[in-house]
């Protein structure tokens, strides 16, 4: 240890004034010390590899007391962290942090300090954000001055207050208020030296939530996009969270049913089931998965006069107005269409086409091309099906 170091050269500064026993105690523990750095060796050497799973194995083989210096339990939490062992990682960061600690000046790139943001970050991908701020209040409990971290931990306190606001808000279903307060998160976030990618992603799927619900689709759809890579490709190394992924997939799914894309959220909801342990949660995807089929299933029902289709898709009655897709929905028409004259009906259904259809026609439409293209197609299948059951084509021109 690095004690037994001090003794050893303390022991031969005044090997004079030390008994032989004295001095035979010295030189077995510079030896200890010796054996004890020779055995951390293969755990250095694979992490300068940056061979993560290597150094921590070798390092697990090590007995605690022998690998207590500060910088190799620093490089023991960057190597947890590479591999995506929060709970590791912020466990090793805390022990450099209590042994390190002292009245003294903590600069920025010391062990200690090093060993904060590791810690604090760690905490916040855990979603802890009470245990990343104790990082913080370590560090000025010590040294009050530590303006860069008084700094820090005031922001990330705001940080997490905006997010329990912005949670409070999207369960009472205050979505434009808690898009306002999610932006903020995301604004501080960026003035942070706290960084973490899947903390931001949790953040983003909350804000797809409520864009979705606000029929901000596009919007909300590259805010779960973005949320969805940074789950799914969380960096070199780091293993891939299939709890995180099913989140993300779950609220992409919401998202496309918003925006009445079926197809996209049984896709989605069937690839979280995947993911899914067995229990409550499985049985809640699963019903969210039925339900899904189901709004899939009538929305495929087009057009009443296809009776093969209608039937295969167990459309019911095709008199009924509630069965099958809801044409006037998609093409915006008034509510009190029915209570107009023919002609005024089918002025409607034309005039609505050729405004939706400027608004979504692939050639145009600044989007995602594909959303373009799905919509150009429902509004084309909603007026033909229209133009026939109002027989738009008996009264044009009377």
């Amino acid at each position: 240890s690095p004690a037994a170091g001090a003794a050893f050269a303390r022991a031969l500064h005044h090997a004079g004034e030390l008994s032989e026993e004295q001095l035979a105690a010295a030189k077995s523990g510079v030896v200890e010390m010796m054996r004890a750095e020779r055995r951390t060796v293969p755990f250095l050497e694979a992490m300068a590899r940056g061979a993560w799973e290597e150094a921590v194995a070798f390092l697990e083989t090590v007995p605690r007391e022998e690998r207590s210096a500060p910088r190799l339990q620093l490089l023991e939490a960057r190597a947890y962290q590479k591999l995506g062992r929060w709970g590791s990682a912020q466990r090793a960061a805390a022990r450099v942090v209590e042994a390190s600690a002292t009245h003294s000046s903590w600069e920025r790139g010391q062990p200690r300090m090093l060993a904060v943001a590791l810690g604090s970050a760690a905490a916040l991908e855990l979603g802890d954000g009470k245990k990343a701020l104790d990082f913080f209040s370590s560090v000025l409990k010590y040294d009050p001055d530590q303006s860069s971290v008084r700094e820090q931990y005031k922001k990330l306190k705001a940080v997490l207050k905006l997010t329990e606001e912005a949670e409070a808000q999207l369960t009472k279903g205050y979505n434009h208020k808690a898009v306002k307060a999610l932006d903020d998160v995301l604004g501080k976030l960026r003035g942070m030296d706290v960084g973490s990618a899947l903390f931001r992603a949790q953040l983003l799927l909350k804000l797809c939530r409520a864009r979705s619900a606000m029929n901000k689709h596009e919007e909300a759809m590259h805010d779960c996009q973005t949320a969805y890579r940074a789950v799914t490709e969380p960096g070199p190394g780091v293993p891939v969270s299939p709890a995180r992924v099913r989140e993300a997939l779950e609220a992409r799914a919401s998202a496309h049913e918003h925006d009445k894309n079926f197809d996209g959220a049984v896709v989605d909801l069937r690839a979280a089931l995947d993911k899914a342990p067995a229990g409550e949660k499985a049985q809640e995807l699963q019903q969210r998965l039925s339900h899904a089929l189901d709004r899939q299933r009538r929305w495929q029902c087009v057009d009443p006069s296809d009776r093969k289709a209608w039937q295969d898709n167990r459309c019911g009655h095709p008199g009924d107005p509630k069965s099958g897709r809801d044409h006037r929905a998609v093409l915006e028409l008034p509510a009190n269409l029915d209570q107009l004259a023919p002609e005024a009906q089918c002025g409607w259904v034309n005039r609505q086409y050729r405004k939706l259809a400027r608004v979504w026609h692939p050639d145009r439409y600044k989007g995602v091309k594909a959303r373009a293209e799905r919509k150009m197609r429902e509004c084309a299948e909603a007026k033909e099906v229209l133009v026939r059951q109002l027989r738009c084509s008996e009264h044009k021109g009377r």
